[in-house]
């Protein structure tokens, strides 16, 4: 009922105008002046650099993403399966848990939440150390399931978008939303907002453009990232941060399944 609701309220805000809140002194200031406007906190906003989106992060684990662990030669960690081209060894998934815990076999609750794939590598190893002399592990993300982008605006399925693999562009990501409507979008008004919502960091790629569609290539967003088209409209950005951001901050909790 709670994720019903606040689907009506997003629709409401994006269609029924929200686009316009967004100030030309604003939009100015992503074109290369000094950045405007400020949070309900009375925060100023600050500029996210296109040197900075278009560089990848290493993933942490986090609740949500499934792992394939394997301590290679102890049978409790293997799925054997069979293929054409013969036996197949794999790892058995796990789900991390809301703690950021998985429940392995010989080794019961083990926090890997908050740690990279290499660092949860030395901690199994560390833990397997207790029933093989040289333990082997592997560890993979098979699913990516915690990197939730959020994509607003004049976009034709507005909502969370998941980030299948290590990285998600913005052209990737605004595809997966359906694409940018073209008769009510703003292509040239296309925003990235990253950071705590008291403080975000804002930046504006003109989508319509040649150079614009090549740096939404090159451009990786991060988990709970807010892409928003804007509308064709003269907006005030003063009240679009004001009154989405809170919004956005109940959306991804609601994903979390906080009630």
């Amino acid at each position: 009922m709670v994720q019903k609701d606040l689907a009506l309220n997003l629709k409401h805000l994006f269609r029924s105008g929200l686009a316009l809140f967004m100030s030309a002194g604003f939009l100015a200031a992503c074109s290369g002046m000094s950045l405007g406007g400020t949070t309900a906190s009375g925060n100023k906003v600050q500029e996210l650099t296109i040197e900075e989106l278009q560089q990848t992060e290493e993933h942490k684990i986090a609740p949500e993403d499934v792992l394939e662990v394997i301590v290679w030669g102890v049978p409790e960690f293997e799925a054997v399966g069979t293929e054409a081209s013969g036996t197949r060894h794999a790892g058995l998934r796990y789900v991390v848990h809301a703690d950021g815990g998985i429940d392995l076999p010989l080794i019961g609750n083990l926090v890997v939440g908050g740690l990279t794939v290499p660092e949860a590598k030395k901690s199994i190893e560390k833990e397997a150390h207790r029933f093989v002399r040289e333990p082997k592990v592997s560890v993979t993300v098979t699913q990516y399931n915690s990197r939730k982008i959020l994509v607003l605006g004049e976009i034709a399925k507005p909502g969370l978008v998941l980030n299948p693999g290590p990285a998600l562009s913005l052209a990737e990501a605004l595809a997966q939303a359906g694409g940018i409507d073209p008769l009510t979008a703003n292509a040239k008004h296309v925003y990235i907002i990253r950071g705590a919502l008291e403080t975000p960091r804002v930046t504006r790629i003109p989508v319509n453009t040649a150079v614009g569609m090549f740096q939404a290539q090159h451009i990786w967003l991060r988990s709970r990232d807010v892409v928003f088209v804007d509308s064709k409209g003269i907006t005030d950005w003063n009240r679009f941060i004001s009154q989405l951001l809170p919004t956005i901050g109940s959306a991804f909790l609601v994903q979390r399944g906080v009630r």
